[in-house]
């Protein structure tokens, strides 16, 4: 597993030792097919090549229970590479924070095998209750305020293939984000897709799988589907609009 902490940087096959993103950034030669960069105070970007293949997990803990305006934002972009030679799937993640105090409770880790990887956004939970306390209109402990945000960009592209081609799995857990797939290869063939979070928008250009699920509420569901087996579409409070070119069995809960 990759740990990234807000000011760390852990190194591959080492997780225990952390180097000081300070210190990486003035030119710390260490040895890693990925590449982190600090660009800002309270800016992280980060970008891993992974295989296409297996299983693809991206999940936040984030909390949405409230009616208030919400801390964190975020959005997830699932495509093609813009870049047609590439030949692994390429995950990309860009992290805004609006304070010191809020990018220091934030937590990146990362974990990849040769058929698997995972990405998951720990917010702390002071910053969660936080977010209940501004909504309900009660006084916000330490440094955090009205106006803090923290906001995620999340990109995942896929090689294009000369020939049929499969992902084992895809899922994502991501309250309150904007899911978006574009026209996704028709190449590309999906096992299991499973798109989940409560207000998370779901708006799919095409998209071809074996099993679909995707789960939200009070946020719409738009999108083409090609499904082989069955597909199961549910949110509360919005709408379900889709252009179905095949499925045998399909569940909608408008």
């Amino acid at each position: 597993m990759i740990y990234l902490g807000p000011l760390e940087y852990a190194t591959p096959g080492r997780p225990s030792e952390r180097i000081h993103l300070e210190n990486f950034l003035q030119g710390t030669d260490i040895d890693t097919p990925f590449r982190y960069l600090l660009l800002a105070h309270q800016f992280l970007s980060s970008q891993h090549s992974i295989s296409p293949y297996g299983e693809i997990s991206i999940r936040a803990n984030v909390s949405v229970e409230s009616d208030g305006p919400s801390m964190v934002l975020g959005k997830l972009t699932v495509g093609m590479n813009p870049n047609k030679t590439a030949r692994d799937a390429l995950l990309s993640l860009d992290m805004q924070a609006s304070s010191s105090t809020l990018r220091n409770d934030t937590n990146i880790c990362f974990s990849m095998n040769d058929d698997a990887c995972d990405l998951a956004l720990y917010v702390s939970r002071s910053v969660i209750c936080c977010h209940y306390l501004l909504s309900s209109m009660l006084q916000v402990p330490g440094k955090l305020s009205g106006s803090d945000s923290l906001q995620f960009n999340i990109t995942l592209w896929f090689p294009h293939a000369s020939q049929p081609s499969a992902v084992d799995r895809l899922s994502t857990w991501l309250p309150g984000f904007t899911q978006s797939f574009d026209n996704m290869d028709k190449q590309w063939t999906f096992g299991k897709v499973t798109i989940e979070g409560p207000s998370s928008k779901v708006d799919v250009g095409y998209l071809q799988a074996n099993d679909l699920h995707i789960q939200t509420s009070s946020a719409g569901i738009r999108g083409q589907f090609q499904v082989n087996q069955s597909m199961t579409l549910d949110t509360v409070d919005a709408c379900v609009t889709i252009n179905h070119l095949f499925f045998p069995l399909i569940r909608i809960f408008p």
